[in-house]
């Protein structure tokens, strides 16, 4: 029996011995578990940032393209009104031809009247003479001849004037057109340019839809992945508090193996005296 709580003893010792070492292990793991709950402590506070800011950009994306919008509707009014503006141009360029073409035509008249005066001037003179040459009987002739060339000169100097005028008005006329040449290069110029910043605009529009909508697949991502990240970081509370409390109970079933190790081997020196108190040289003489 002795050598029954013996063998009880050493076993329990063992299991002592197991207990510590297992119990040992269940500090290292829940020291281990509780540097992998800080980190991701730390990641799940650095994701949430950068969910944070993911949800910044995309907001800032949204604006972009918003801007891009804008821009791009107002690139295309006001290449609307260019097209309005070389419309009108054209129109007046066709109404100022127009004139010239009338003072032209006028100019072929004026021509007409000064040729007119000048025969008229001319018969005028003949008629003068043949007046004077008729003595008494062309004195009424003479007058009429007098009147008809102060007419004669007179319309001549009248369409010396227009002329003058006209001349003037070719000028002037000429300078328009030449005018708004130059400004119908210019519209067009700025239309080329303007369907240029419209392409421009179209060109920003998509690449800032494009990355708006990366960024928003990224944030949406980013929330996914905090949300997975608060997830585990709850798991791996609770598997540090399993942890702690693994260690705890090991550590509790430690003392108690102990204390139990130590009631055996107390319990194993009072068999020992026991045996000893009643072996056979123990026993009294007689």
């Amino acid at each position: 029996m002795q050598e029954s709580i013996a063998e009880l003893g050493e076993s329990t010792d063992e299991i002592s011995d197991r207990l510590e070492e297992i119990h040992d292990e269940a500090s290292e793991q829940y020291e281990a578990v509780m540097q992998v709950a800080e980190e991701m402590s730390s990641l799940s506070a650095s994701v949430e940032e950068i969910a944070s800011s993911s949800e910044e950009v995309a907001a800032a994306g949204e604006s972009a393209r918003d801007l891009a919008e804008n821009g791009q509707e107002s690139a295309t009014e006001i290449g609307t009104a260019m097209e309005e503006i070389r419309e009108t141009a054209n129109e007046v360029t066709q109404d100022v031809t127009a004139i010239q073409q009338s003072v032209a035509e006028i100019d072929e008249i004026v021509e007409v009247i000064n040729d007119i005066a000048d025969q008229t001037n001319l018969l005028a003179l003949n008629a003068s003479i043949e007046a004077a040459h008729a003595d008494r009987a062309g004195d009424g002739f003479a007058v009429v001849a007098s009147e008809v060339k102060s007419l004669a000169e007179d319309s001549q100097a009248r369409a010396s004037e227009i002329e003058a005028m006209i001349r003037e008005v070719e000028q002037s006329t000429a300078t328009a057109v030449e005018s708004l040449d130059e400004n119908n290069e210019r519209i067009e110029a700025g239309i080329e340019s303007i369907d240029r910043a419209v392409d421009t605009f179209d060109e920003i529009h998509d690449t800032v839809e494009d990355v708006s909508d990366g960024i928003s697949e990224v944030a949406t991502a980013t929330d996914q992945q905090a949300s997975s990240t608060e997830e585990v970081a709850s798991m791996v509370d609770q598997t540090v508090e399993s942890a702690e409390s693994i260690a705890e109970d090991t550590g509790a079933i430690a003392t108690e193996v102990e204390s139990q190790t130590e009631h055996i081997e107390r319990m194993d020196r009072t068999l020992e005296h026991l045996v000893d108190d009643f072996a056979p040289d123990a026993a009294p003489s007689r």
